[in-house]
């Protein structure tokens, strides 16, 4: 396992320096790649439209009920998506690619980015999700349903502010403003990284560095290998994440996770393991930690039908004296594709939170049932 204490002063200088090699280096070397003498396109652009919609509905049984109600069921339009996606290609063999989503549940933008790819690797620039996303493989790719932890438990079950209370990094930047780099994939390896700025940064908003909350100079790496061994795939990936705050006295970010996947058959295994270490703990230190969890799960499909099982556990330290955050899950879920396009689905969780204190808002316990129905196009 990587050692504690990786934010020294080695890291804010290289930080220091894949900043300027990211936003110098990249931007000029990069846009020479790009841009070679008499590039014609081959092709005239494609565009195509794409989306989705899904609706649920909810049981819950929750015992803290004083951030929720206490009505026990709900139903929601849980996410929609409109995006359109314009490719091309050009007669040196750059492939270039703008995409743009349409958040339609939020009424706003949720993406917009551009990709250039050739011999070299692959160039994205924009408001998308960095390699600490994209190139981390974990247990959740078992899942059906909703995705259970790894999905939107917390429309309906009040987590009352547990630090660690689902899959991701502490430092995840994710549609932050951002540039992205990943090596061509050599004997199965491939490396990204991603730099941001500003996490607090979208599309076209003023600078500003002094935002409670957001972190800047965020450097993420990430190193993932995609095997095949007749009729068994075998994932693994390393990522991490470090950045400074913006404002207050707090730890630098400085988290990793492992994780992979094995499929074989119809069955899928995965698991992972995070450490944020310090990230976002308060100074001067009294004993706190940012946090870690681990989570393993397995699925199994055959033809239209899948079903996935998960387990996820998460804690984060308190002040010295003080009990532990933590959080247990237990998933089950299954999918049926009726249609081309059209999904049904139903997922059960037992979720039970447990922080220092006593009274409402700070421990919960519950069961959930819900069954959903999304179409895609």
């Amino acid at each position: 396992m990587p050692p504690g204490g990786l934010y020294t002063e080695g890291i804010e200088v290289m930080n220091r320096g894949m900043k300027r090699v990211l936003l110098g280096s990249t931007a000029i070397v990069g846009l020479g790649l790009l841009l070679p003498a008499e590039v014609f396109a081959a092709e005239p652009v494609s565009l195509s439209i794409g989306g989705y919609a899904r609706v649920e509905a909810w049981i819950v049984d929750q015992e803290d009920t004083s951030g929720f109600g206490a009505r026990g069921y709900h139903m929601e339009t849980d996410d929609a998506e409109v995006y359109w996606t314009a490719t091309g290609e050009a007669d040196n063999g750059l492939k270039y690619r703008a995409d743009l989503q349409l958040d339609m549940d939020a009424g706003a933008v949720d993406e917009v980015w551009l990709r250039f790819q050739g011999a070299w690797g692959q160039l994205e620039l924009g408001d998308n999700d960095g390699v600490e996303d994209v190139m981390e493989f974990e247990g959740t790719a078992a899942l059906s349903g909703q995705g259970g932890y790894d999905g939107g438990l917390g429309s309906v079950f009040d987590f009352n502010a547990v630090r660690v209370s689902g899959t991701g990094l502490v430092g995840n930047t994710s549609d932050a403003t951002k540039i992205s780099y990943f090596t061509p994939r050599i004997n199965s390896v491939q490396a990204g990284v991603s730099f941001t700025p500003d996490t607090g940064h979208f599309l076209a908003a003023a600078l500003s560095d002094g935002d409670a909350g957001d972190r800047e100079d965020s450097i993420a790496f990430g190193i993932n290998s995609v095997n095949s061994f007749d009729d068994v795939n075998v994932n693994v990936s390393f990522t991490a994440v470090f950045a400074d705050p913006e404002t207050g006295a707090t730890h630098p970010d400085e988290s990793w996770a492992i994780g992979g996947n094995i499929s074989f058959g119809g069955f899928t295994l995965g698991a992972s393991h995070n450490e944020m270490g310090d990230s976002g703990v308060a100074t001067p230190a009294d004993g706190s930690d940012g946090g870690k969890y681990w989570e393993i799960a397995g699925g199994y499909s055959a033809g239209d039908y899948s079903i996935g099982i998960g387990y996820f556990r998460g804690e984060a330290g308190n002040a010295t004296g003080t009990t532990d955050d933590e959080t247990r899950i237990f998933t089950i879920g299954a999918n049926y594709n009726m249609a081309p396009g059209l999904r049904v689905y139903a997922e059960f969780d037992d979720i039970d939170i447990d922080q220092p204190g006593v009274g409402p808002g700070i421990d919960n316990d519950g069961q959930l049932f819900m069954i959903g129905t999304n179409i895609s196009f």
